[in-house]
């Protein structure tokens, strides 16, 4: 948001003393009553309103319990006070520049609503903001995760990370865990799920998309003779590597490395190694993704 001046503050707040008190206007009366905000715009769920203090809030006042939270999404704030600056002009001069991929929702040009005076509700596409994010290029999200490149999205306090590793498409999104085999029959049908769950985060929010490049430069950094794929993790007993890396005759060495609470004291870590198939390294790389997440590609020394 740009700056917000004192002037502007003292404006706000006249416009607050000045909202109609009548019972007919309740969504109006209940940020101001509870919020000291002023509303600039609303849909079937949630009510936008600036405190003095150039604050925005978001309200959902569907909830029996009325939660309040601070906007932070650029596209919402962006169309909230696009809107806002409609009812009340000098709200302009708060306005941020568009954020990068959004436009103008063209169903409801921009009002957030659509139909006639007498049927007009909340814009579907744009759900009721006036404003949307151009439709994410999974396509090409698509092509860099089969080159072996990982993508974050994050969405809020939401994130989803996808790749493709040890012939599988894998996707993780807080606690739960998705994968599908990359190399068989049912290839066709992996990319549609993983193009359904790359597609849960195509809303009107703004999405920020970041990447880990292939550093192994293959297909599947799990196939590489030069690199080696660690996992970390804390336990009780202290911490613990995994690695797992590709021999000469197409196996693989599974090598644990367990540094013990008496390590502390100067002993040894414990270190095991465990020579195991393909098919078994495949299998135990994507428990290890279940638990852990995504290992590292590290180049072997």
């Amino acid at each position: 948001m740009n700056p917000f001046s004192p002037e502007l503050a003292e404006r706000i707040q006249r416009h607050l003393t000045d909202l109609p008190n009548q019972f007919g206007a309740w969504p109006v009366r209940l940020p101001t009553k509870k919020l000291n905000a002023l509303p600039l715009h609303g849909n079937q769920i949630y009510l936008w309103a600036l405190r003095p203090d150039g604050v925005v809030l978001c309200l959902d006042h569907e909830s029996a319990s009325l939660p309040v939270w601070e906007e932070s999404d650029p596209l919402t704030l962006y169309a909230v006070l696009v809107q806002g600056a409609q009812k009340y002009p000098e709200l302009q001069e708060l306005v941020p520049p568009r954020p990068l991929g959004v436009r103008q929702c063209e169903p409801c040009s921009g009002t957030g609503v659509t139909g006639g005076a007498e049927t007009a509700s909340g814009c579907m596409r744009c759900r009721g903001l006036g404003w949307h994010v151009m439709l994410r290029p999974i396509d090409e999200w698509i092509e860099r995760i089969d080159r072996g490149d990982q993508l974050t999205l994050w969405l809020g306090n939401r994130e989803l990370i996808a790749g493709r590793l040890a012939g599988f498409y894998v996707v993780k999104a807080g606690d739960a865990y998705w994968s599908n085999p990359t190399n068989t029959s049912s290839a066709a049908g992996a990319r549609h799920h993983l193009r359904e769950r790359l597609a849960s985060f195509q809303t009107g929010k703004h999405v920020n998309a970041t990447w880990r490049e292939n550093v192994a430069e293959t297909d599947d950094p799990f196939e590489s003779t030069e690199y080696t794929l660690v996992s970390h993790e804390m336990g009780s007993g202290g911490s613990c590597m995994v690695e797992f890396t590709r021999r000469p005759d197409g196996e693989y060495d599974r090598t644990t490395t367990l540094n013990n609470d008496w390590d502390l004291i100067g002993s040894e870590p414990t270190i095991q190694t465990e020579r195991l198939s393909e098919t078994e390294a495949r299998a135990e790389l994507e428990n290890q993704m279940r638990r852990r997440g995504f290992p590292a590609v590290v180049k072997r020394a």
